[in-house]
C-alpha cells in the first residue's frame, strides 16, 4: 500500500479548515457547526478520490469538501451543533447541484444505511458484521456518489463502493482485535466477541494462542491486498485512511507473529 501522501492534503484540510470557519460566523459561539478534533480524513476524501473520475475543477471539489466534513462532523456534535452542520452542509450542496435531485437521493441513501447499521444489534455471523461495517461508512460512501454526479460518470463508482466494501471489513476486524476487552464487557457482537464465544479455550488463550487475533489480522490484510492494484496510484497514496489502516493491520500482524 502506498505510503500517504499527508502533507499536499494536510495543506488542503487547512484550507478546508479555514471555508469552515467562515461558515461559523452566523451562528452563535455557543452553537458550534464544527466538531473538534477536526476531521482530515472528511475534507479530503473528495480530493483523494476525484483521482478516478475525469478531472473535476477545484472550485466544485472545494464546496464538496466542506460538506463532506460538516457531515462526518454532524456525528460528532452535539444537538444544536449538528443541526447547524447539517444546515450548513445542506445549503452548500443544493448551491453545487443546482435542480438535481439525485444528491438528496444520494445522500437519503447513505443515511439510511448507516441509521440501520448503527441500531443493528443481532448480528450472529461475521457476514452480519460484514454487512454493518459496510453500512456504516456514510461519508466517504456519500462522497463517491457526489463525485459521480459532478463528473456524470457512473464508471469509477463501483470500483469505489468495493474498494470501501473492503475498507470497511478491514477496519472492523482490526477494531474488534484492539476493543476485545470493551466489546465482550459491553456484549457487542464483534468478529472476535462471535468467535469467543465459538472456543473452547480461555479467553486470553483463544485469542491469541488458538490464532483467532492473528486470523482476523491476516483477513484484514487480504481485504486491503487488491487495492493496491484495482484503484488509481493516486487514490490509494491519497487515500489517508486506507494507509493508516493497512499499515496498522502489519504491524499488528509482526506484534502477533513474534
Amino acid at each position: 500500500m502506498p505510503e500517504p501522501a499527508e502533507l499536499p492534503l494536510l495543506r488542503l484540510a487547512r484550507r478546508a479548515e479555514n471555508d469552515h470557519t467562515l461558515l461559523q460566523g452566523p451562528w452563535p459561539a455557543q452553537v458550534r457547526v464544527l466538531a473538534a478534533p477536526a476531521s482530515i480524513e472528511a475534507a479530503t476524501l473528495p480530493y483523494a478520490f476525484a483521482h478516478a473520475f475525469v478531472p473535476i475543477e477545484d472550485a466544485r471539489l472545494r464546496p464538496l469538501a466542506a460538506a463532506c466534513r460538516l457531515l462526518d462532523d454532524v456525528t460528532r456534535l452535539p444537538p444544536s451543533g449538528a443541526l447547524a452542520a447539517q444546515l450548513e452542509a445542506h445549503a452548500l450542496l443544493a448551491e453545487l447541484f443546482p435542480h438535481d435531485p439525485r444528491v438528496w437521493d444520494a445522500l437519503r441513501a447513505v443515511a439510511t444505511r448507516a441509521a440501520w447499521a448503527a441500531t443493528r444489534r443481532d448480528a450472529e455471523t461475521e457476514d452480519d458484521l460484514a454487512d454493518a461495517a459496510r453500512d456504516a461508512v456514510a461519508v466517504p460512501r456519500f462522497t463517491v456518489a457526489a463525485l459521480a454526479l459532478l463528473a456524470q460518470d457512473e464508471g469509477p463508482r463501483r470500483l469505489l463502493d468495493d474498494a470501501l466494501d473492503r475498507y470497511a471489513e478491514a477496519r472492523a476486524r482490526i477494531e474488534a482485535v484492539l476493543g476485545w476487552r470493551d466489546d465482550l464487557a459491553a456484549q457487542r457482537a464483534t468478529y472476535v466477541t462471535l468467535a469467543l464465544a465459538r472456543a473452547d479455550s480461555p479467553v486470553a488463550e483463544a485469542l491469541y494462542a488458538d490464532g483467532i487475533a492473528q486470523r482476523l489480522v491476516d483477513d484484514a490484510l487480504a481485504a486491503l491486498a487488491p487495492l493496491d492494484r484495482r484503484l488509481p496510484v493516486a487514490v490509494a497514496r491519497e487515500w489517508i485512511a486506507l494507509g493508516r489502516l493497512a499499515q496498522q493491520a502489519v504491524r499488528m500482524r509482526a506484534t502477533l507473529a513474534g
